[in-house]
């Protein structure tokens, strides 16, 4: 009796793929929506000179977001056992930048 051979399997079959170029796209919308809101923090304080800019990093924010909620689908389907730390991550995560959103928020500016 011979051993089974094993077929090599593509790259783009692997279970790591899916969920790293779905990484990169949720890094990239993100990092871009913190760049833009730097961009322009500071600059005015209305709601005509700043709209635009707040829909777009909305725009950026929630497609971030929706394409994070994919691929940790993906992933966890393959991989169930890890699950409970990426929650917690994300719940730690969440709890501080919405503190730090607040105490940003109670800032007056001048």
């Amino acid at each position: 009796m011979s051993a089974p051979v094993e077929q090599e399997v593509p790259f783009y079959k692997q279970k790591w793929f899916a969920p790293l170029i779905g990484g990169s796209g949720v890094a990239a919308l993100f990092i871009t929506s913190f760049a833009l809101t730097a961009n322009f923090v500071g600059t005015s304080s209305t709601w005509n000179a700043i709209g635009d800019k707040v829909n777009k990093i909305w725009t950026m924010s929630f497609f971030g977001s929706l394409l994070l909620f994919i691929v940790s689908a993906i992933y966890f389907n393959q991989d169930s056992p890890k699950t409970i730390y990426f929650v917690l991550l994300l719940l730690c995560l969440s709890l501080g930048f919405s503190y730090s959103a607040l105490a940003v928020a109670a800032i007056t500016s001048q």
